[in-house]
């Protein structure tokens, strides 16, 4: 994580996600990880990584930029959210 001062960014860059729990235990399925990434408390601005498929460790090497004032940046809360893509229509959070 990184502010550029000259340019009023808040720089974010994703490196790897690490032993991220199986989908199912039993049949050691890895998940299928993705990422969003919001500036809290605004939800309408949101990034989200590719989804990286069998992987319960992987390197992401994503960067991502919210414009954003200093002064509005120490009012924010920055969430990283891991969520497995999985086969149905529901995204399960695993992170």
């Amino acid at each position: 994580v990184h502010y550029n001062s000259s340019s009023n960014v808040l720089i974010v860059t994703l490196i790897a996600v690490d032993n991220l729990r199986f989908r199912d235990a039993n049949q050691k399925i890895a998940p299928d990880p993705f990422l969003k990434i919001l500036l809290l408390p605004d939800r309408r601005r949101k990034f989200q990584t590719k989804v990286y498929k069998r992987a319960q460790s992987t390197s992401i090497q994503e960067t991502f930029q919210f414009p954003i004032s200093y002064d509005e940046l120490r009012r924010r809360v920055l969430l990283l959210s891991v969520y497995d893509f999985g086969r149905s229509s529901k995204r399960s959070l695993i992170g």
